[in-house]
């Protein structure tokens, strides 16, 4: 299994475009210091070409940059197979607009995360307009093989369990489940990692895992 960290900062990025703190102007005026980061998301690969993002965030288009292992021949080209996803926040989900280009997507989701997307933050209904969707629903506990674009097998796993945490302010209801984390696990071999990018509270599963 490859594993890429692609960002590792909070909503906003860093430093914050509108934030004056010290560690952001320290980032700004000297980034051997502080080095700016995107906002949070990671990629699995089973074989280093073809990648699944873990969240797409707002600043997808400067993180695919690093996973571009040769110069692509042809006019169109994408190493993303599909998009996983932790919740509904923007910058976990933004990202899926900006990939509207892409001729299919797969997108692997909560319903509780689909259910939001689809009628309050409106992300999958832009994007299905440029792109067609494949919207896998991932019930919570329960291992999904995650698919590349042809249908073939990637070799990979998730297991969606949820965590501690609120549902988007946008969110207009409340549902069960709305942030998660995510356990990618090889199908042969057996390794894995989990992936839990924000939780509310320390809940007794959480550090077990």
């Amino acid at each position: 299994m490859h594993i890429k960290l692609l960002g590792t900062a909070a909503g906003g990025g860093f430093p914050q475009w509108n934030c004056w703190c010290p560690p952001c102007r320290v980032a700004r005026l000297d980034p051997a210091l502080a080095h700016p980061r995107t906002q949070s998301s990671a990629a699995v690969s089973s074989d280093g070409r073809r990648w699944f993002l873990l969240n797409a965030s707002p600043d997808v288009r400067d993180q695919l940059r690093g996973l571009l292992a040769s110069t692509p021949t042809g006019l169109r080209f994408s190493p993303i197979e599909g998009v996983v996803t932790t919740d509904a926040e923007l910058d976990h989900t933004l990202g899926i607009a900006l990939l509207r280009e892409s001729r299919s997507l797969g997108l692997y989701l909560t319903e509780a995360v689909r259910e939001v997307l689809a009628e309050d933050s409106r992300v999958l209904p832009v994007t299905e307009a440029f792109a067609h969707l494949s919207v896998t629903t991932l019930p919570l506990e329960e291992p999904q093989d995650l698919a590349y674009r042809d249908g073939s097998k990637s070799g990979l796993r998730v297991t969606a369990f949820a965590v501690g945490g609120d549902p988007p302010r946008f969110a207009r209801r409340d549902l069960p489940g709305p942030t998660g984390g995510l356990q990618i696990t090889e199908a042969t071999g057996g390794r894995s990692c989990i992936f839990v990018p924000g939780f509310g509270a320390t809940q007794a599963p959480l550090p077990a895992r």
